[in-house]
């Protein structure tokens, strides 16, 4: 979802966006607590040697997106039902799902 949102921004048909995730998960039965930790270009790679940065996303539309597509996946494989969606939903958020960071000029080594 973030690759897509990324890759739309950029008017040029080759653009790559950049990313790396780490699912992390822990806590027993009880208390299981499963999330990611994703390190993202704000912007994509074009022409194999440019860079452009996108404009800052829109980060409920995307944590409202992403909620949907895995609840989707999930209810297609028959690993939950309606009712634990819902139940789900009603949740208190914890904090904030999408947190950006600020943006910094690149720093060259």
């Amino acid at each position: 979802m973030l690759n897509l949102y990324l890759t739309q921004a950029i008017p040029y048909d080759d653009a790559k966006a950049g990313a790396a995730v780490a699912v992390q998960s822990f806590g027993d039965f009880q208390n299981f607590h499963p999330h990611l930790h994703i390190l993202s270009t704000d912007g994509c790679f074009y022409n194999d040697d440019a860079f452009m940065v996108c404009p800052p996303p829109d980060t409920v539309g995307l944590e409202k997106l992403f909620r949907y597509e895995i609840f989707k996946m999930l209810k297609s494989e028959g690993k939950i039902n309606d009712v634990v969606i819902e139940n789900m939903m009603n949740w208190p958020p914890a904090r904030r799902a999408i947190e950006p960071a600020p943006r910094r000029a690149p720093q060259w080594i």
